[in-house]
């Protein structure tokens, strides 16, 4: 979920609070929830959104793999794992990238 989608579902739940104000007998409550929704509103904007992470196509690709064999970060980052899927698929470069830390780091946030 985005910050986007996060305000969107912010906004129903304000725009709820407002009709149901004029048809509940306790209207003092209905118009704080939409106050309490314009204040997480202005928390939510203030958030970061993660940047993506750059990595090779051969990265993506592979990434792609474990993602569709539900494959946990141990296994993604398994040696004999990669050596298979280079086999498989005619592509080099997987284990040689892993060899340093800054890959192995950026991989973890793709």
């Amino acid at each position: 979920m985005n910050k986007q989608e996060i305000i969107d579902g912010i906004k129903r739940m304000q725009t709820n609070a407002i009709k149901r104000s004029s048809v509940i007998s306790n209207h003092l409550y209905a118009e704080g929830l939409a106050d309490g929704c314009s204040d997480c509103i202005k928390f939510v904007e203030l958030l970061d959104e993660p940047q993506k992470v750059k990595v090779p196509a051969i990265i993506y690709m592979w990434l792609d793999y474990c993602k569709w064999n539900n494959y946990p970060l141990r296994a993604a980052m398994d040696e004999g794992n990669m050596r298979s899927y280079q086999r498989a698929t005619d592509r080099e470069g997987l284990p040689k990238w892993f060899e340093s830390k800054e890959n192995q780091d950026l991989f973890s946030q793709a």
